[in-house]
């Protein structure tokens, strides 16, 4: 609508502006992946205009919603300003039951899919080809790097994580499994998923030492400066 205009474009101007600034971190080619790099090839295969993104996870839900090109509405979702973490599975499981011919992906966080992963057994029993990537970094990214900005340190016993091999136990249960650690991977990983017509996990290694603009936010709450 014609009202509606300036504050369209004003929106369209603060994305290009702002995908211009994280342009150096959605191209890097450090190692382990950049979770940034991640969400951009996420975003660059997930291309096809009806095509479904789902973000959970405190850090992974910033970096793709940095970086999502939303072509159609519908199309992206994730929990907005209301906290609900880990309804990522359980979402992409709808948005699949809703939509069976369209491609469904879900970009999630490790400390997001231990809350639900058994989710992950009721896509599977209702034969829901979902593909979910899970950007590992170990730990409760945005609560470690939070502490480590208003304190000088994490507090290890609430804030890291084992690698775990979710992969693996989505194939134990049925699913599709492959565990990625180059960036040259992902994309070979994510058709490899989707041709399987399976229920899908692509665990990847990411580096749990980015900090997010989200993780600042957070550091921030209360009136306090950090970062």
């Amino acid at each position: 609508r014609e009202q509606f205009r300036p504050w369209v474009e004003i929106v369209r101007n603060a994305e290009k502006d702002g995908k211009e600034q994280a342009k150096s971190q959605w191209e890097s080619d450090a190692l382990p992946i950049h979770p940034m790099r991640l969400a951009r090839e996420v975003n660059d295969f997930m291309n096809q205009q009806e095509d479904i993104v789902v973000a959970d996870g405190g850090d992974t839900t910033t970096w793709m919603g940095m970086t999502r090109t939303v072509i159609k509405g519908g199309t992206y979702l994730d929990y907005g300003l209301y906290g609900c973490l880990a309804v990522g599975i359980p979402y992409a499981n709808a948005a699949k039951l809703k939509n069976p011919e369209k491609r469904v992906l879900l970009i999630t966080g490790d400390g997001s899919t231990g809350f639900n992963f058994m989710e992950f057994n009721t896509a599977i029993r209702k034969n829901l080809p979902i593909v979910v990537v899970i950007a590992n970094d170990e730990s409760w990214g945005m609560i470690r790097h939070s502490q480590t900005l208003r304190l000088g340190h994490n507090i290890p016993n609430g804030t890291e994580l084992n690698w775990v091999d979710y992969h693996k136990m989505v194939e134990a249960m049925g699913g599709f499994g492959i565990c990625v650690e180059k960036h040259e991977d992902i994309r070979p990983a994510l058709e490899a998923a989707f041709a399987s017509g399976k229920t899908a996990c692509i665990n990847v290694k990411v580096d749990h030492t980015i900090i997010s603009p989200g993780s600042v936010a957070l550091a921030n709450i209360g009136g306090y400066k950090a970062g």
